[in-house]
């Protein structure tokens, strides 16, 4: 976008040192991308930094993902919601941040379906639609992305870029088109609710993770737990602090959809990662049940006689 300004700038507006500031500030980032991508491919043999598999989720669910993660992106101090366990807290922000919008929108109905009145403001409104259609066509293309391939989640890690832009949008637009008072209490409605926000997501979320186990308690029980495990040892399910604590140890899991081709057996889970047999074999029971959708019925199986989080020495 900002090159195609820069030709704006250089064919239609005739402006030739703004045509050559945006187009080597678009140069620049075109540069640092491609840099990116071809250090992902020196290192892994994929511009991605790993093989990307197509979306395995049907449509419905792909479209139900992405209705969730917008509801969430217009709701200030939240960011995340879980459909099984939504707390009363969640709730009573949703609740208040829309009931407050329904009564400013009420409260102004006439000013806002009143053009002449608003005709007073009739101001540019360029910076808005710069910030919406870059904003906008982020967001067609993350969405698109998704759609056909396999990442991350629908969710405010993806969106939250090009919702961000259409919130200056918004907000710009609200204070060039709209009455002084309506502007002003939508402010003091912005402000208020990121000031919730913040506290929601920074006090209080540092305030609860200060009553979990921190990252050394976490360490040591990693290391108790291990204590009996044998060097060069293979582990199936293992906690991913192994992967640094004991660099002697390989950490292996069966193959399972949708990031492998196919389910993998248990025993050929355990023919592929120890042929001969020479090396010892524990299983780490997790703390979760398998997905049969994702893992073979005999891995399923495998780990489902074993009590949760327990490590089984494999004969």
């Amino acid at each position: 976008l900002i090159g195609l300004l820069g030709l704006y700038y250089g064919f239609v507006k005739k402006d030739k040192s703004k045509s050559i500031i945006l187009m080597t500030i678009a140069i620049f980032n075109i540069a640092i991308m491609l840099g990116y991508l071809y250090h992902n491919y020196l290192e892994t043999g994929f511009p991605t930094g790993m093989p990307r598999i197509p979306s395995p989720e049907t449509h419905g669910r792909l479209f139900l993902l992405l209705l969730k993660a917008t509801i969430l992106e217009t709701i200030i101090p939240i960011h995340y919601i879980s459909i099984n366990d939504i707390s009363i807290k969640d709730i009573l922000i949703f609740g208040m941040q829309f009931s407050v919008l329904i009564y400013i929108i009420l409260k102004y109905r006439k000013s806002i379906l009143n053009r002449t009145e608003n005709s007073k403001n009739n101001k540019t409104i360029t910076l808005p639609l710069v910030f919406a259609s870059m904003g906008l066509v982020y967001l067609f293309f993350i969405v698109l992305m998704r759609w056909v391939t396999q990442f991350d989640d629908y969710g405010y890690r993806l969106l939250a870029p090009g919702s961000f832009l259409l919130f200056i949008a918004f907000i710009a637009y609200m204070e060039k088109r709209t009455t002084q008072k309506l502007f002003n209490e939508f402010k003091i409605f912005l402000l208020s609710f990121a000031l919730l926000s913040y506290f929601i997501n920074v006090p209080y979320s540092v305030w609860k993770q200060y009553k979990e186990p921190v990252y050394n308690e976490t360490i040591q029980n990693i290391e108790k737990k291990y204590a009996d495990v044998e060097k060069n040892s293979i582990i199936v399910f293992g906690s991913m602090h192994l992967k640094y604590l004991y660099t002697d140890i390989q950490m292996r899991s069966p193959f399972d959809l949708p990031y492998s081709a196919n389910k993998e057996s248990w025993s050929d889970f355990i023919s592929r990662i120890n042929p001969k047999p020479e090396k010892n074999v524990y299983l780490v029971i997790p703390e979760y049940k398998l997905d049969p959708e994702r893992f073979d019925q005999t891995v399923v199986n495998m780990v489902e006689g074993y009590e949760n989080n327990s490590i089984i020495k494999l004969p």
